[in-house]
């Protein structure tokens, strides 16, 4: 399920009739670390995605001009002979 930190923020619970909740003030410094979390995560997301990209541009660049270049030919390799 994705999850975005407006959803976190927005989210609300409701009300227990007949017995007793969850202490209000900590769960909403739970969501607000969670949110912390998220935002931190979707940024380093972003970043990654923006690396990745340019890192396939560059290999797609690469490919393209080794596919222009000539091919190298190999030299025969020489067998060792021992002494």
């Amino acid at each position: 399920m994705a999850m975005n930190p407006e959803e976190v923020v927005n989210k609300r619970f409701s009300a227990t009739k007949f017995r007793q909740g969850y202490d209000e003030e900590e769960v909403d410094e739970f969501l607000d670390e969670v949110v912390s979390e998220l935002r931190r995560l979707n940024g380093a997301n972003e970043e990654l995605r923006t690396k990745l990209s340019a890192c396939e541009s560059r290999v797609a660049e690469l490919s393209r001009s080794s596919s222009r270049a000539e091919p190298a030919t190999a030299a025969p390799v020489a067998p060792v002979v021992a002494p």
